[in-house]
């Protein structure tokens, strides 16, 4: 999705399981990474993911302004 003030958010699933859910994930400049949310493995739940995703990043880009200004 994009990168934040050192936070990068992204969606991931389990390679080679397509029956895996996707997770939505936020890592650190230290690779240290943190699952947000699962959504199911279907189209419905990439749109849910991709629309979670946007939101979230928009809330960091705010708080990042916030805490660095």
């Amino acid at each position: 999705f994009g990168e934040i003030g050192g936070l990068m958010l992204s969606l991931v699933q389990e390679q080679d399981k397509a029956d895996a859910p996707y997770t939505l994930v936020l890592f650190d400049r230290n690779d240290v990474f943190f699952p947000l949310e699962s959504f199911e493995p279907t189209p419905e739940g990439v749109e849910l993911a991709r629309i979670a995703g946007e939101i979230t990043l928009r809330a960091l880009a705010v708080g990042h302004d916030n805490w660095s200004g």
